[in-house]
């Protein structure tokens, strides 16, 4: 078991960090400009600092949920956040952003696909409903890794025990 979650572990970092390469890899292809004060200027801003997150923010996040980084220049270049479900929730469709989830502690039954009931859009690409009709049943614990592409239909169906999830979210 202490394995799987290393393993778990040790593929996040991964896809986070190749995440981030890339994003600082495109930034590097864009026009620099140097001003007389010799300070840089770009068109696209570019996180240029590493994100040290302490331990008190990551307890704060595990108690209710949160972000604890996240980076956009008008588009979502990624966001690293803390979930906690205590109780069943929206079905979400995002139209620009895909959830890596890492359970950290907990249970529940997530569903996937499928067709949405009653959507709403809340924001610009992004949609909610109150159910998904059809779609696979997905039961998540702790270890699990779950990688929901953009686009995707995903519901946080039944919860078990509260769900306590590491999530990546890249285009």
């Amino acid at each position: 078991m202490l394995v799987k979650g290393v393993f778990a572990s040790i593929v996040l970092m991964i896809v986070f960090l190749t995440v981030t390469v890339r994003a600082q890899m495109a930034a590097v292809d864009k026009r620099v400009t140097v001003t007389s004060s010799g300070k840089t200027s770009s068109a696209d801003s570019v996180p240029s600092e590493v994100t040290y997150i302490p331990k008190e923010k990551i307890a704060a996040a595990f108690a209710k949920g949160g972000a604890l980084s996240e980076w956009s220049d008008g588009q979502l270049k990624y966001g690293v956040r803390i979930a906690r479900h205590d109780k069943p929730e929206l079905v979400e469709v995002h139209a620009l952003k895909t959830h890596i989830f890492y359970v950290l502690e907990g249970s529940a039954t997530y569903v996937t696909g499928g067709t949405v009931v009653d959507p709403k859009t809340t924001e610009p690409n992004e949609i909610r409903g109150s159910a998904i009709d059809g779609g696979e049943v997905h039961h998540l614990s702790k270890g699990d890794v779950f990688i929901v592409p953009k686009g995707v239909p995903h519901w946080t169906k039944d919860v078990e025990s509260p769900i306590i999830i590491f999530t990546v979210n890249i285009p």
